[in-house]
């Protein structure tokens, strides 16, 4: 009889030690066997793929144990091959019994190596097939539903294949009642934006709205992590080798990056390849998370920046007051040197003004009018092209000049 061997935890003294030897029996890179106890410290589980002999099972359950793992032997299923049935009977019939003295030693030589490493015959042909329950939706029509729902989407995505992920093996499992709590909050969030941004109806809760868009960003993350958690638990349970999905891809691109290793599992079950399971890399999925999420925004701030630069140089009202303001305000300045040096019963124009200290010049883009004594003195400034501009009265009072109307500004006013 031939058994699978599934770690599930471990809590010995020595990690090194406990790493070496996983690295020695199943031929693991160090960085594998660092992953594989990883797992384990989190509560995870992991089972060589290939069969073993039950004796020779035996002999590395004792072992093992005395390293501080603890693990099960799983018998094999009967689907399994006339060959691979062959092969493990013949290593089974050549296995000494399990010993309880058995030492590093015995996994270096002819044996549980030669059968773990050696014999890729034994490699099983997964039947599990309930992955393939989830549905598969291409990613580019994800995102496209994603944009025209305004997010909705994403809650129907989990609704859509919550019965197909609880069908799987792990102990975490989808709750309805949190995406009926997503729905309402979503929608009220709506209806609440569309009374603002259509209607101009504001009730004035702007904070309480932020925080309810917050937690319901928050519970949609949760949820998309724990789709990551269901699924990296069922590999555990039916498949060999390490699978890993990106917590940092799930975080940025939530359920376009888990669509997106769901379609690789389809694409992986069409193809019929026998061992373990071989998931969509995620070279492809890093270059759109940083295209979307760091370059675009950095070159649409950009954009936006250099457009509103260009209007505030050229068509900016801001701009066109403060030339219009510094036009008249050098005006007056230059009248007052010319009254202080002439007396103030002396009538002050543009041209008398370019000769006081400090003189006055024109600008072309702004048209001053006006002149006058001490007592009379008025002057006005229009940009081009402008049909308002400001005015400045004998007393120094700048006001605001819109057609006929024109309106004191009180710098005084507290």
């Amino acid at each position: 009889m031939s058994v699978f061997i599934q770690f599930k935890s471990w809590s010995g003294k020595d990690a090194t030690v406990a790493i070496i030897q996983l690295s020695k029996v199943f031929k693991l890179k160090g960085k594998q066997s660092e992953t594989v106890m990883d797992l384990l410290t989190q509560g995870r589980t992991w089972k060589y793929g290939t069969p073993v002999a039950e004796a020779k099972a035996g002999q590395a359950k004792v072992f093992f144990q005395k390293l501080g793992f603890k693990l099960e032997l799983i018998p094999v299923a009967p689907s399994v091959s006339v060959v691979q049935a062959t092969a493990l009977a013949h290593a089974a019939s050549s296995s000494p019994a399990p010993s309880n003295t058995i030492s590093a030693k015995d996994f270096e030589v002819p044996g549980v190596i030669c059968l773990l490493d050696e014999s890729p015959e034994e490699a099983e042909l997964n039947q599990d097939r309930r992955l393939l329950e989830i549905k598969r939706t291409p990613v580019l029509l994800v995102v496209f539903f994603l944009v025209i729902t305004l997010g909705f989407y994403g809650i129907f995505w989990f609704l859509n294949r919550m019965e197909a992920l609880n069908n799987l093996d792990s102990k975490s499992k989808l709750s309805p009642g949190i995406f009926q709590v997503l729905l309402i909050s979503s929608g009220t969030l709506l209806v609440f934006r569309i009374l603002d941004v259509f209607f101009d109806i504001n009730f004035g809760i702007d904070l309480i709205l932020f925080l309810v868009s917050l937690i319901v960003f928050g519970l949609v993350i949760a949820q998309a992590f724990k789709v990551r958690r269901i699924l990296l638990d069922h590999f555990d349970a039916n498949f060999s080798g390490l699978k890993v999905i990106s917590g940092g891809l799930t975080l940025f691109l939530g359920i376009i990056f888990l669509q997106y290793k769901i379609n690789g599992i389809h694409a992986w079950y069409q193809r019929e390849e026998e061992g373990e399971i071989r998931l969509n890399g995620d070279g492809l999925a890093w270059f759109f998370a940083i295209l979307f999420l760091f370059i675009a925004p950095v070159a649409l701030i950009s954009y936006s920046a250099r457009v509103a630069f260009e209007e505030f140089d050229s068509e900016n009202t801001f701009t066109e007051s403060f030339a219009e303001g510094l036009q008249l305000g050098s005006y007056f300045a230059a009248c007052e040197d010319y009254w202080k040096k002439n007396g103030d019963e002396q009538v002050c124009t543009k041209e008398k003004a370019g000769d006081s200290r400090p003189s006055y010049s024109d600008n072309p883009k702004v048209k001053v009018t006006g002149s006058g004594t001490r007592e009379t003195f008025h002057a006005e400034a229009v940009y081009e092209g402008s049909e308002s501009g400001l005015t400045i009265n004998s007393q120094g009072e700048v006001g605001i000049k819109d057609g006929d109307e024109t309106y004191v500004i009180d710098f005084d006013v507290k």
